[in-house]
């Protein structure tokens, strides 16, 4: 069993079988950890700042925006304004 020292401190199980293991503790819920907070307002204002960037890089260029970058843009600002909006309860 040296191949699969990550196994050991488990326990044994009844069956023997690998795939019934017990069950480790649960990690600390995602709504306590900062950095996936954080990670997702810098994505979203990523979004939004290179779908604007390129609205205006388009217009500069005198070419049509694409719906698209319009679509992406909404998006990115109405999950930004979810995620900054106090929860209620």
């Amino acid at each position: 069993m040296d191949e699969n020292k990550d196994f050991e401190d488990w326990g044994e199980t009844d069956s023997g079988d690998e795939r019934n293991l017990p069950l480790r503790p649960l990690p600390e819920p995602l709504e306590n950890d900062r950095h996936v907070y954080r990670t997702a307002v810098y994505a979203l204002t990523g979004g939004i700042l290179i779908s604007l960037l390129g609205g205006i890089w388009l217009a500069s260029n005198d070419k049509d925006i694409p719906q698209m970058l319009v679509a992406v843009a909404s998006a990115c600002a109405g999950a930004l304004g979810a995620l900054i909006a106090p929860n209620r309860g």
